[in-house]
């Protein structure tokens, strides 16, 4: 259970979602290439954080199919990617 100082519940273990407790996966982008293919599939866009260079990604910039992550524009040329998910 989570509460606050006042012992007002906030959330319980069955509905608090945790993203970065699971899986992490690490490109390069080329400049060029806007689709990188995950070892396995998200459970939703929703279960994402991407970083590339260390700046967070909005999810309206990538969409998520399967294990397959789409930006809408090719992350720059040696920029670190990081997609941590569930």
């Amino acid at each position: 259970i989570l509460a606050t100082s006042n012992n007002v519940t906030i959330a319980t273990y069955d509905n608090v979602f945790s993203v970065g407790g699971g899986l992490v996966a690490n490109f390069t982008g080329d400049g060029t290439q806007t689709i990188f293919t995950l070892p396995f599939s998200p459970i939703n866009i929703n279960s994402t954080q991407i970083y590339i260079n260390g700046v967070y990604q909005n999810k309206n910039t990538y969409s998520v199919t399967n294990a397959t992550i789409t930006f809408s524009e090719a992350p720059p040329l040696t920029s670190k990617i990081e997609v941590m998910y569930n």
